[in-house]
C-alpha cells in the first residue's frame, strides 16, 4: 500500500505542476522549435495535425480521468485523487481561453461557467459524473476534428486533376504535353482562344488576356515579355511563350487550400457567433445563480451555475456543418464554402447560364448552308481551320465534323479570339471570320437573312472570307435529360427561374419554353450577365447562379450562391461555392433540401442546449433537483446533440452514393 501512496502522491504532484506551467505559459510566444506559420497546404496540414494531437491528448486524460474517478468510486477510493487532477488539468485550457478573453475584451467569457460547473462537480464529490460529461466533450471534439479531416481528403481528391494538355516548345516544335508533366523552366505556347494552362513570365509575343476572374476588370490585359500570366486567363488575341513559374500541381494545392480556407473560415466564424451566445449567457448565469442562493441557499445557487450548456452548442454547430458538407460529398457535391449551406434556404431565384449547363457540352453540326460559288467542304474546311486550336464547344463540334467527312485543315496564323462571339485568322493568305451574326456584322460585312425559325435551338455560326459571308453551319446542342425534371421541381418550391445565354434571342427562347423557364436573357456579354446577377440581388432578390464557362466566372462570383459543374472550365470551378461532381444537374435541388436540414438541425441544436438549461434552472427552482441529475442532464444533452448531427448524416449517405462519388471520373481543369 506504501508503494500505491507514493506513486498517488508522485502522480498528484506532477499533475499539478504541468497545469500550473500549462496555465502559465504565454499563448503569444511559440515553441522555439516552431517554425513560422506559412500560407500553404503544408503549413494548414501542420496545423491540423497538431490540433488533432492536442484534442487526442486531452481525450485520452479526460478517459483516464473517468476510469479513475470510477475505480475510487467501486474499488480503491485513493484512485479518486488522480481521476479529479486529470479532469483539472483538461479544465485549465478553457480557463486559460477565459482568461485571456477577460485581458483583452474586458468580457466574462462562458468558460468561467464551464469551469465553475466543474469544480462545483468535483467538490460535491461527483467525480465519476464530472469525468463523464468531459469524456463526452472531447468525444465530440475528436468527431468533429475526424469530419474536417475526411473533408480535406475529398477535396484534395477533387482537386487531383486529370492530365490536360499544354503545348510545349521542344527545339523549336510545340510538342503536345500532359499538364503534370511540364517543369518549372519549361516553355509553353499558348494562342489566341486558349486557356493559359500554367503560371509563368512571358518570354516572347504580345497577347491581350481575359483575366476578369482574377481581378475583376472587364478591359483585358496587355501582356509583354516580362509580364506574368496566371493559369485560367484567356489568350484574346496574340500569341506567347511562356516560361513556367509554377506547374500543375502546385495549381492545384493552391485550389485546395482556397477551398479549404473557405470552409475553414466559415467553421470559426461558427464557433464564433456559438461562443457569442454562450457568453452572453455568463453574467445572467451568475446573477440567477446568486439570486438563487440568496432565496434558496448555496445547493440552488451551485445547481445553477451547473446548469449552462451552452458549451455543447460551440462544439455542435461547427460539427454539424462539417458533417452536412461530408453528407453533400457523398452524394457527389463538393460544397467549397460553408457558408452555402446557410445561405440555401434563403435564394428565391435561380439563374441558368444556357451553353454547357441547360444542355449538354457537346454540339453536333446538323446542316452546313454555302452562299455562292462555295460548297460545303469549302465551309467546313475554312471553319474548321480558324477553330482547330479553340477549346469551346462550338469549335470541337466543327473540328469533330471536319474529321467526320474527311475535310483537310489549313494552317493559321495572326488568330484572334473575341469572347464568346467568335474568330479571325489568317489562312492561306486570306483573312477568315466564324462567328456569331453580330461578330460578323462588326468586321463591317454584310450577313445575310437566315430563316431560323424552324431550327428549335439551333445555333448558326458565320463563315466569312475576305470581305464576303461565303456560308454558315448550324449547330445544335443536346439539352440535358434531367433539365425539365430538375425546373419542374425548382419551381415547385417557389424559386423563380431564370435563363441567360450569349445566344441570339430565338434559340435561347426555344430552350427556355421547351424547359418551362418563364425567364429569357438572351444575348448577353460576360460583363451583362454579372450585371444582371447585380441588379437583381439589388432588388432584395437572393441568387444562385449556375454556370459552366470561362465567362460565367465573373457571374458565379457576383451570386450570393455559384454552382458549377464538374469538368467546367476552372475559373468557372474557382469561382463556385458548390460544385456538382457527377457533372449533371441531377442533384441540385438535393442541394437545396440540404440547405434546409441544416438550418433545422441548427435549430435543434439551439433547442437541446438553450431548452435543458432552461429545464434545469427550472428544476433547481421547482423540484430542487440535485447537482448529480444536472450532470447526468448535460452528459444526455451533448450525446443527444452527437445523435441529433450525426444520424442525419448516416441515414442521407447511401453506399451507392459513396461509391459514385468515390469511382467518378475527377473534376477536369477545362472544358470539352
Amino acid at each position: 500500500m506504501l508503494g500505491l501512496e507514493i506513486l498517488l502522491v508522485g502522480g498528484v504532484v506532477y499533475l499539478a505542476r504541468r497545469a500550473y506551467e500549462h496555465l502559465a505559459a504565454d499563448p503569444a510566444k511559440p515553441d522555439s522549435g516552431a517554425a513560422p506559420p506559412e500560407d500553404d497546404i503544408d503549413a494548414a496540414n501542420a496545423a491540423a495535425i497538431a490540433e488533432a494531437e492536442g484534442v487526442r491528448e486531452s481525450h485520452a486524460l479526460a478517459v483516464t480521468g473517468l476510469g479513475l474517478a470510477a475505480t475510487g468510486a467501486l474499488v480503491w477510493a485513493p484512485a479518486t485523487i488522480l481521476g479529479i487532477g486529470c479532469i483539472v488539468y483538461n479544465t485549465v485550457d478553457v480557463l486559460r481561453t477565459g482568461w485571456r478573453k477577460w485581458q483583452v475584451e474586458r468580457r466574462v467569457g462562458a468558460e468561467f461557467v464551464d469551469t465553475s460547473a466543474v469544480m462545483i462537480a468535483l467538490g460535491a464529490g461527483l467525480c465519476v459524473l464530472a469525468g463523464f460529461a468531459q469524456w463526452v466533450y472531447f468525444v465530440a471534439i475528436r468527431l468533429r476534428l475526424a469530419a474536417k479531416g475526411r473533408l480535406r481528403g475529398t477535396i484534395e481528391g477533387v482537386f487531383t486533376e486529370a492530365p490536360a494538355i499544354a503545348w510545349r516548345l521542344v527545339d523549336g516544335s510545340e510538342v503536345a504535353t500532359p499538364l503534370d508533366r511540364l517543369q518549372v523552366g519549361d516553355f509553353v505556347v499558348v494562342g489566341a482562344g486558349e486557356l493559359m494552362p500554367v503560371d509563368g513570365v512571358v518570354e516572347r509575343g504580345e497577347a491581350a488576356i481575359d483575366q476578369q476572374f482574377l481581378t475583376g476588370e472587364a478591359q483585358p490585359a496587355e501582356k509583354t515579355p516580362g509580364d506574368e500570366v496566371h493559369a485560367g486567363t484567356v489568350i484574346l488575341r496574340g500569341r506567347l511563350v511562356v516560361r513556367v513559374a509554377r506547374t500543375g500541381s502546385d495549381t492545384a494545392a493552391a485550389r485546395i487550400e482556397a477551398a479549404l480556407r473557405r470552409t475553414v473560415a466559415y467553421e470559426q466564424q461558427l464557433e464564433l457567433r456559438s461562443e457569442r451566445v454562450s457568453d452572453s449567457t455568463t453574467v445572467p448565469t451568475f446573477a440567477v445563480a446568486a439570486a438563487a442562493g440568496v432565496l434558496q441557499g448555496a445547493p440552488a445557487m451551485l445547481g445553477i451555475l451547473s446548469s449552462n450548456f451552452s458549451s455543447i452548442l460551440r462544439l455542435l454547430s461547427p460539427w454539424s456543418m462539417l458533417n452536412y458538407i461530408e453528407t453533400a460529398a457523398g452524394r457527389g457535391v463538393l460544397v467549397k464554402d460553408g457558408r452555402s449551406l446557410e445561405t440555401l434556404p434563403r435564394v428565391d431565384t435561380v439563374v441558368f447560364d444556357k451553353t454547357g449547363t441547360l444542355t449538354l457540352g457537346e454540339l453536333k453540326v446538323v446542316a452546313i448552308d454555302p452562299l455562292g460559288d462555295a460548297d460545303e467542304r469549302t465551309v467546313l474546311s475554312y471553319a474548321g481551320s480558324v477553330e482547330q486550336r479553340q477549346t469551346h464547344a462550338i469549335a470541337q463540334a466543327i473540328a469533330a465534323a471536319a474529321a467526320a467527312r474527311g475535310v483537310e485543315l489549313a494552317p493559321t496564323t495572326e488568330v484572334e479570339y473575341t469572347l464568346g462571339h467568335g474568330v479571325r485568322a489568317a489562312v492561306g493568305g486570306a483573312v477568315v471570320l466564324t462567328g456569331s451574326r453580330r461578330f460578323i456584322q462588326q468586321q463591317g460585312i454584310a450577313v445575310p437573312d437566315a430563316d431560323d425559325t424552324g431550327a428549335g435551338i439551333h445555333s448558326r455560326v458565320w463563315v466569312a472570307v475576305g470581305a464576303a459571308v461565303i456560308g454558315s453551319l448550324v449547330l445544335a446542342p443536346v439539352v440535358r435529360p434531367e433539365a425539365r425534371a430538375l425546373i419542374d421541381r425548382l419551381r415547385a418550391r417557389g424559386l423563380a427561374v431564370h435563363v441567360l445565354s450569349g445566344d441570339r434571342e430565338a434559340p435561347t427562347r426555344a430552350l427556355a419554353d421547351a424547359l418551362g423557364i418563364p425567364n429569357v436573357h438572351a444575348e448577353q456579354l460576360p460583363e451583362d450577365k454579372a450585371r444582371l446577377i447585380d441588379t437583381m440581388q439589388v432588388a432584395g432578390r437572393t441568387v444562385c447562379f449556375v454556370g459552366d464557362g470561362i465567362n460565367d466566372a465573373i457571374a458565379l462570383k457576383k451570386a450570393a450562391l455559384s454552382v458549377s459543374l464538374r469538368n467546367a472550365a476552372a475559373p468557372a470551378v474557382d469561382s463556385a461555392q458548390v460544385v456538382l461532381m457527377d457533372g449533371t444537374l441531377r442533384r441540385l435541388a438535393d442541394v437545396f433540401d440540404l440547405g434546409d436540414a441544416f438550418a433545422r438541425d441548427q435549430r435543434h441544436n439551439l433547442i437541446i442546449t438553450m431548452g435543458s438549461s432552461v429545464a434545469c434552472v427550472a428544476g433547481v427552482f421547482i423540484a430542487h433537483i440535485s447537482l448529480a441529475t444536472i450532470n447526468l442532464a448535460f452528459a444526455a444533452s451533448a450525446g443527444l446533440g452527437i445523435a441529433v448531427n450525426t444520424l442525419p448524416t448516416w441515414s442521407r449517405r447511401s453506399p451507392a452514393d459513396g461509391e459514385r462519388a468515390a469511382d467518378g471520373p475527377r473534376l477536369e481543369g477545362a472544358s470539352p
